[in-house]
């Protein structure tokens, strides 16, 4: 019959009784840590917040929530992984085509990210979009796609 809690769950107990009175409250919180952590997921995001790119890994835990970061170099990094973990963002860029025959497509992008899930349907809506001319650098060529709150805008003239 095992003498103590953890001993009862299955973790090693130091041999040396001294150890056991004053680090059995030690041991019990650490039990509960390796139990709450087997529950845990890892996510490996690499970080495009500053030009180092560190590998960063999140513990997240069952509800969903960011309990640990590693692998970070800045509190830009940080802050980036754990924003791509709960919300990641694109800019969307992508051509559309024009009724000019002699230019037939239009390079475009947002003005702003947008929802990186959003962007699969963004490509659709665009696919049926014909821009006339003339159209200038940063003009809105349609407005609050998907209603994201971004606008698709021209990244090149096109001019008659």
């Amino acid at each position: 019959m095992p003498s103590t809690r953890a001993q009862a769950e299955g973790l090693k107990v130091h041999p040396e009784p001294r150890f056991l009175a004053s680090s059995s409250k030690a041991w019990l919180r650490s039990a509960e840590w390796v139990k709450r952590e087997d529950k845990m997921i890892e996510e490996k995001i690499i970080c495009i917040g500053c030009p180092l790119g560190c590998e960063t890994t999140l513990k997240i835990d069952d509800q969903g929530e960011v309990v640990k970061i590693t692998g970070y170099k800045c509190k830009e990094g940080r802050q980036y992984v754990v924003e791509e973990y709960r919300s990641p963002v694109r800019i969307f860029t992508a051509t559309i085509l024009t009724e000019k025959s002699a230019r037939p497509l239009l390079p475009v992008r947002t003005d702003r990210p947008i929802l990186k899930s959003k962007l699969k349907e963004a490509a659709l809506t665009l696919v049926r979009f014909k821009a006339k001319s003339p159209v200038r650098i940063g003009q809105v060529i349609l407005p609050n796609i998907l209603n994201t709150g971004a606008d698709v805008i021209a990244t090149d003239d096109l001019l008659d």
